[in-house]
């Protein structure tokens, strides 16, 4: 049969126009459905075989209708096994065509196989439909069939990788469809059929009620999964703007802290340079002022005025209270900077207390609060920084006993926790803290209110220098308090890092 006259017949005409639309709808869902940029590669497994469905589904419409044109000629019926078989045919094929082309690479040859898959399924198709005829094939125009499904198929797939959008959809589906029509179109041309007879009316009339089934269950899948991609599509397209929109915010997040980062190291830096500068500037005068008052306080260099003696014991304390603060500051942007060094050696707990005892006991006299010392006997030695250790001590000594009323009691004491810890406590019956008020005194410059604080000179700077300096040995502070009923502070020092020290040494 001559392929041009086949066309232009008239009662074709409206076959093929059919034929081409639900052709063009199921390539056009083919590349909605398969590309999908940005995809995780086993999220789009599912996508591709419903793109398989999809044109493999169509292509087998498309055949059925262009046989109701030989309707005019030559009745026919069909075998249901040859027909189905067809169709498993297709969707094994158009899909496995396009798992193949999931990867840009290899989209032409992806292509080509699904261009054989809709051959292959035309021809097994057109199998299962016995004309009342004698079949004769032009094996010029099958091969030529095969080839031209094969070369669209690998132009369509290799295009719509290329123009993913929906410009590059439309004219691969375009091309697809070329290929899918010209597989059907030459296909047909390549059969000859002679010495017509005539078949059943039953069955010439059944033939275009269960194509017309056919074909609407078909276009109804199609548009189906067409539908079902394009919501996907909305939705992930959705997520993909939220998705590029937090990444920006994300990203102009991190830069501001980022910067804000820099502009904080920068100011630690500039404070801990001013405090090491202003480190000698500070002690140097302060050595000075202290000294020579306390050379007027005690009358050194002969008999003074009583009141100049007077004026120079309060320049003398004044000054020490002064390099005390400087100090504590000093040592504090130390600690929190990293700077400091510890100059660890073996101490004997004990004797470090009873050192921290006599330091303060001019002190404990002076407010009339009872200091008891109890360590231990059983202590091993302990492997630690002793100027450090005695600092901390005679700071929660003097805190305890300027923190307990005259007739107070303030108990220090060292003993072995169950863990082998080496643990320092000190307690007192004072006023105590309430449980907000032990955050506030571990803050730099953290002032508690109480009546007992505004009659005691501090500047908040005892307690946090301690807490950096236990966890600086690896040990950990412990404050328990309450209001009215006394204080105890201990910090524990961890005994692997003291008993493997003590014994390399």
């Amino acid at each position: 049969m001559d392929l041009y006259e086949y066309i232009i017949e008239s009662p074709r005409i409206g076959l093929i126009f059919i034929a081409a639309l639900v052709c063009f709808l199921a390539a056009y869902t083919v590349f909605s459905l398969a590309i999908k940029t940005g995809t995780a590669e086993k999220l789009r497994y599912p996508w591709l075989i419903a793109a398989g469905v999809a044109l493999s589904c169509g292509a087998w419409a498309v055949n059925l209708i262009m046989l109701l044109g030989y309707q005019t000629q030559v009745p026919f019926t069909f075998e249901m096994g040859p027909i189905v078989f067809a169709l498993a045919v297709g969707l094994i094929g158009c899909s496995a065509g396009l798992l193949v082309a999931r990867r840009s690479d290899q989209m032409p040859l992806g292509g080509a196989i699904v261009g054989l898959a809709i051959a292959a399924m035309f021809y097994t198709q057109i199998q299962g439909v016995h004309f009342a005829a004698t079949t004769n094939w032009s094996s010029l125009d099958v091969a030529m069939s095969v080839l031209l499904g094969a070369s669209f198929g690998a132009a369509a797939l290799a295009r719509g990788h290329l123009l993913p959008d929906i410009y590059g959809r439309l004219l691969s589906a375009l091309m697809l469809s070329a290929g899918v029509m010209s597989t059907h179109f030459v296909g047909l041309a390549a059969l000859n059929l002679t010495d017509i007879s005539t078949v059943s009316s039953q069955s010439y009339i059944a033939m275009p009620v269960m194509f017309g089934i056919a074909l609407t269950a078909v276009v109804m899948l199609i548009i189906g999964l067409g539908i079902v991609g394009a919501l996907v599509d909305r939705y992930v397209g959705e997520i993909e703007t939220a998705k590029e929109q937090l990444e920006a915010r994300v990203t102009e997040r991190t830069d501001e802290l980022s910067a804000a980062k820099l502009r904080a190291e920068s100011a630690a830096r500039a404070k801990s340079e001013f405090l090491a500068s202003m480190s000698h500037e500070l002690r140097t005068p302060l050595n000075a002022i202290i000294g020579f008052s306390d050379m007027i306080a005690n009358a050194s260099m002969g008999p003074i005025d009583p009141r100049y003696r007077n004026y120079g014991t309060d320049i003398f304390n004044s000054g020490q209270h002064l390099l005390s603060l400087v100090n504590d500051v000093l040592d504090l942007s130390k600690l929190e900077s990293g700077r400091f060094e510890l100059h660890e050696e073996q101490l004997d707990i004990p004797e470090v207390l009873d050192s921290c005892c006599a330091m303060v006991t001019g002190l404990a006299n002076k407010a009339g609060v009872e200091l008891t010392i109890d360590p231990d006997p059983n202590l091993h030695q302990v492997w630690a920084d002793p100027l450090r250790i005695k600092q901390i001590v005679v700071n929660l000594l003097s805190n305890a006993i300027k923190f307990t009323e005259a007739g107070g009691h303030v108990f220090v004491g060292a003993r072995m926790s169950d863990t082998g810890e080496t643990v320092i406590e000190v307690q007192d019956n004072g006023v105590g803290m309430r449980a907000q008020d032990i955050k506030k005194a571990l803050e730099p410059f953290g002032q508690i209110d109480s009546p007992m604080n505004l009659s005691q000179s501090g500047t908040g700077l005892g307690l946090p220098v301690v807490k950096h300096l236990v966890e600086l040995h690896g040990g950990k502070l412990t404050i328990v308090s309450d209001a009215g009923a006394g204080t105890s502070v201990s910090f524990r020092l961890p005994a692997a890092v003291a008993l493997r020290k003590a014994a390399a040494s």
